[in-house]
């Protein structure tokens, strides 16, 4: 629906990765985005965000949220470090 293929992204330290094309799982491109569930309510501390930006940024990769509600849907926030 999305135009995505997600896979886990444990070894990321994220809860799946996900890749805009996908000829076959033998011939894994390079991801483009990094993907972490919370709850809708989730209160980000400073620190754990800044961590999660800039482990997607040391991987080459965009950091994405996916905020949950229970029924509801999802809701995407995506981060990104600014550097002058």
């Amino acid at each position: 629906e999305r135009g995505v293929v997600p896979k886990t992204g444990f070894k990321f330290g994220a809860d799946f990765r996900t890749y805009g094309e996908l000829e076959s799982v033998s011939e894994l491109g390079h991801s483009e985005a990094l993907v972490r569930v919370v709850t809708a309510d989730h209160a980000f501390s400073p620190r754990d965000l800044a961590l999660d930006v800039r482990l997607a940024g040391g991987v080459r990769k965009r950091m994405v949220f996916a905020l949950t509600r229970s029924k509801e849907g999802i809701d995407w926030l995506s981060i990104g470090r600014l550097t002058p």
